[in-house]
């Protein structure tokens, strides 16, 4: 039931590559990172196994010596994906390890839509996607908790408006009620 993530590595400039451990685990969640233009990292690990991104290029973060710096790398991004997973978690303690990646996964931005398949059909829902470049894309900690919270909930008959809503299995979709 744990949700394990992992940093995608840094040699992304030899060409499509998940360091280890990231790359020995489907299992696991495995982040890369983006630079501050919307691109890839250039240094950021990417491939097949690549699931989504979050800032990597000038991160602050803290450093020896009691100091703090900018940084660049894929280590800077796992953490804000591991965050996410945690606020996900205490808005819905419910949550299994399966919901919540696939809550993280489906719930990330396509920052690049040039690398994503879009279907014009109406009744497919999830209009991108996965690519080897940006995984599902960059993770959204709003719309992630959101959904969290929400998952599993039915439309009630008298609503008017639900933002979402969520079956729980990880088939599930999304759809609006007007």
């Amino acid at each position: 039931g744990t949700i394990v993530v992992f940093a995608a590595g840094n040699d992304g400039y030899q060409g499509p590559n998940i360091g280890y451990p990231a790359n020995s685990d489907d299992r696991i969640l495995t982040v890369g990172g983006t630079h501050n233009i919307g691109l890839r990292e250039p240094n950021s690990g990417y491939g097949e196994k690549l699931d989504v991104v979050a800032p990597g290029n000038t991160v602050l973060s803290t450093s020896p010596n009691n100091s703090t710096g900018y940084y660049t790398g894929t280590s800077l991004a796992a953490p804000h994906v591991s965050a996410i997973a945690a606020l996900m978690i205490s808005a819905n303690p419910n949550l299994t390890r399966e919901e919540a990646v696939w809550i993280i996964e489906q719930t990330a931005r396509e920052i690049r839509q040039e690398f994503y398949f879009y279907s014009t059909d109406p009744f497919y829902q999830y209009y991108g996607e996965k690519n080897d470049e940006l995984g599902h894309g960059l993770v959204d900690a709003t719309m992630a908790v959101n959904v969290a919270q929400r998952f599993g909930m039915t439309a009630p008959s008298s609503s008017p408006r639900l933002d979402y809503y969520v079956a729980s299995t990880i088939g599930a979709y999304y759809d609006d009620w007007i």
